[in-house]
């Protein structure tokens, strides 16, 4: 079962490559991360604004999206 806070600082602070996604197991959008490497800044912005909407979401709402197989 992914956690929200991990998954919120796994953004926030390695969203430059894409730590948040890898955590989740969304391999493709890891990949894309890596694609986009060489745009340090545009990857940080997004890796930060992902981590501020993951821990603004409610539990129930990351369990729905991240860890419905997992019940």
């Amino acid at each position: 079962m992914k956690s929200k806070t991990v998954t919120g600082m796994c953004a926030i602070f390695g969203g430059t490559i894409g730590l948040q996604f890898l955590y989740l197991g969304e391999i493709g959008w890891f990949l894309l991360s890596m694609v986009f490497l060489p745009m340090l800044i545009v990857n940080t912005f997004i890796g930060i604004m992902h981590g501020i909407t993951v821990l603004a979401m409610s539990d129930d709402e990351f369990n729905e999206k991240y860890n419905k197989d997992k019940k």
